[in-house]
């Protein structure tokens, strides 16, 4: 847990260095315990996994496009990839995105599973 929680600091000291830090992003939260947590603010969250998935060579075919929105670290992943396993491998990268707290799915297309559809329509009429 410590590893996780430096490793999130270190991110975010990065960003702030880098000029992605300004007044008007939040600042660190308190915990209850005394502990400070680090809020790393949703565009941050967003540019660090637009980076990871460009960089990533297993999301770099045919039919894949991409992007992301955050809100309180909740990542929508929006677009479209060619099978679920595009899928599995584009919600790795997002979660392994420090600030990340968890990722929908409900603006993804799985292009494998539309045609699937589209055939099946096809086939009843």
């Amino acid at each position: 847990m410590k590893h996780a929680r430096a490793i999130v600091a270190l991110a975010v000291a990065a960003a702030v260095a880098a000029g992605c830090g300004g007044d008007d992003e939040p600042a660190p939260e308190e915990a209850p315990q005394g502990e400070a947590v680090m809020s790393v603010p949703d565009s941050t969250i967003e540019r660090e996994i637009r980076t990871r998935l460009d960089a990533d060579p297993r999301l770099d075919g045919e039919g894949i496009d991409l992007d992301v929105s955050s809100e309180n670290g909740v990542v929508s992943l929006l677009g479209q990839v060619p099978s679920r396993m595009e899928m599995s491998i584009a919600r790795e990268v997002v979660m392994s995105a420090p600030g990340v707290v968890s990722v929908t799915f409900d603006s993804l297309v799985v292009l494998s599973e539309r045609q699937n559809a589209i055939a099946d329509t096809t086939a009843t009429q």
